[in-house]
C-alpha cells in the first residue's frame, strides 16, 4: 500500500509519461522496487509528514506483528525485544493476536488510501488558488509554463530544475510546511519562466516582487495543510493508539 503510493508521488516525469506507452506485460516485467531517491524524495518532498505519519503507524502494528510470532515459537519464548533499546512490553502480546493486528492493518489501508486522497485534492485546490492569483495579478503564463505548474514531479526534479538554471532556490521558513513549501518552489520556477520569456528582468528581486501578491496565498496553504496533518495523525493514531508504546 504505501510503496505503491511513494511510487506514485516519486516516479520522474520522463518514467511516468513513458509507463503510459508500455504496454501491460511490459509493465508487469518491471521489477516494483524503490530506488535511494525515490525513498528520500518521500521523505523530504511535499508529502513527507503524510508518508513519515503512515510509517510510524504501520511500524506499530508490524513491530508487535512481529513480537507476537516470536514469541509463540519456543525459541524465541519470553524474548520481548525487536533488538531495539526499548522492549514491547508484555502485556501487549497476549492481549493482541495477529489477526487483531491485521484488521488494524487494514483499517490503516483504507485510511492511507483516504488520507492519500485528501494531499492530492489539497495540493490540487492550492495550486489553483495560486494559478488564479497570479492571473488576478496580470501575469501571463503561456499554456507550457501552466502545464509544468500543474505536474506533480519529485521535489528532486524540481530542485534540478533550479540548477540547470543557475538559480537558488528559496529557502524553507522554520514555519513553512512540506507541501507549502514545494509550491513555492514551482511558483518561483512558473514566475521566472514568465519574466524570462516576456523579456523583462527576472533577477531574484524580481521574482520576489511578482510573488508578493501570493503571499496570503502561501499563509493560507501552510495553516491549512498543519490542520490537515493534525487531523490525519489523529485519525490514524485511533487506529493504533493501543499498540503504540
Amino acid at each position: 500500500m504505501l510503496a505503491a503510493l511513494v511510487a506514485k508521488h516519486t516516479t520522474l516525469t520522463k518514467e511516468r509519461i513513458q509507463a503510459q506507452s508500455e504496454t501491460s506485460e511490459e509493465a508487469a516485467e518491471k521489477p516494483n522496487i524503490l530506488s535511494i531517491r525515490q525513498i528520500e524524495d518521500a521523505l523530504n518532498g511535499p508529502y513527507q509528514d503524510f508518508f513519515k505519519q503512515k510509517l510510524s503507524a504501520y511500524s506499530s502494528i508490524y513491530k508487535l506483528q512481529l513480537a507476537i510470532t516470536l514469541d509463540q515459537e519456543e525459541a524465541f519464548k519470553n524474548r520481548f525485544s525487536t533488538g531495539e533499546e526499548k522492549p514491547i512490553p508484555k502485556e501487549l502480546l497476549s492481549r493482541f493476536s495477529v489477526a487483531d493486528l491485521e484488521k488494524m492493518r487494514k483499517q490503516l489501508d483504507e485510511l492511507t488510501t483516504e488520507h492519500n486522497q485528501q494531499w492530492e485534492a489539497f495540493s490540487q485546490q492550492a495550486k489553483d488558488l495560486l494559478k488564479q492569483t497570479i492571473a488576478d495579478s496580470r501575469m501571463q503564463l503561456s499554456d507550457i509554463e501552466i502545464n509544468e505548474f500543474s505536474l506533480n514531479e519529485p521535489q528532486s526534479e524540481l530542485l534540478d530544475r533550479f540548477t540547470v538554471l543557475s538559480i537558488t532556490p528559496p529557502k524553507q521558513s522554520k514555519a513553512q510546511h512540506p507541501l507549502t513549501y514545494y509550491l513555492n518552489l514551482k511558483t518561483y520556477l512558473t514566475l521566472h519562466s514568465a519574466l524570462s520569456r516576456q523579456h523583462l528582468p527576472h533577477e531574484k528581486q524580481d521574482i520576489e516582487n511578482a510573488m508578493k501578491p501570493l503571499k496570503a496565498n502561501f499563509g493560507q496553504t501552510n495553516k491549512l495543510e498543519k490542520q490537515l496533518l493534525l487531523k490525519q495523525f489523529e485519525e490514524a493514531h485511533e487506529i493504533v493508539r493501543y499498540i503504540s508504546f
